[in-house]
């Protein structure tokens, strides 16, 4: 059994066969730590499970607090990535753990009125920065790192076309996450 574990973009995996979803709210890489009591209501050394977090802080986070407190962005992500992989090597001896990579960037506007807000263009590079980073970390620590999302080999990723996304155009579309796992499993011979 697959278990994906995350904030609302987990619920995408919904229509992906033999997958239980464990949605955790609004939860950010940078503070996942705080939810480890839910987390660990439904560890078990059986199953596998994949975590999907980093969305919010890529889309909002990292560009925000940037501008608001003047430290560069790689700074920011740095610190997040290091928050999240740090809290995960905590579950790896009790889990089959596996880290998610951040999905594309939709097309959502600034609905919640932040007042720095970057275009979807710079946050898709946020996005395959902080990517890159959580890949590398994920091998430091041991932990399989599962990029369903593209097949390039590079971290500077085109933009996806507006049809992949939801109404939202925030989060992928569920036949397109199920495909792309279905795809995934069969180039890696999983399950």
């Amino acid at each position: 059994m697959l278990h994906v574990i995350g904030d609302s973009h987990s619920l995408c995996y919904t229509d992906v066969d033999d997958t239980t979803i464990h949605w955790l709210g609004a939860a950010t890489a940078h503070n996942l730590w705080k939810k480890n009591k839910t987390i660990q209501e439904f560890l078990n050394s059986e199953d596998a499970f994949w975590f999907s977090f980093g969305e919010i802080d890529c889309r909002i986070q990292v560009y925000y607090q940037s501008m608001l407190t003047g430290v560069p962005e790689y700074v920011i992500i740095n610190n997040t990535v290091a928050c999240y992989t740090n809290y995960l090597f905590t579950l790896r001896d009790k889990a089959d753990i596996a880290i998610l990579a951040v999905p594309p960037q939709g097309f959502e506007e600034n609905v919640y009125g932040y007042p720095y807000y970057a275009s979807r263009e710079h946050r898709q590079e946020i996005t395959d920065d902080f990517n890159m980073k959580l890949e590398s970390e994920a091998h430091r620590i041991g932990v399989n790192f599962v990029d369903i999302w593209y097949e390039k080999p590079d971290f500077r990723r085109s933009l996806w076309k507006y049809s992949y996304f939801k109404d939202d155009l925030c989060h992928i579309r569920n036949e397109i996450v199920k495909e792309l796992v279905q795809k995934y499993k069969r180039r890696k011979n999983v399950g």
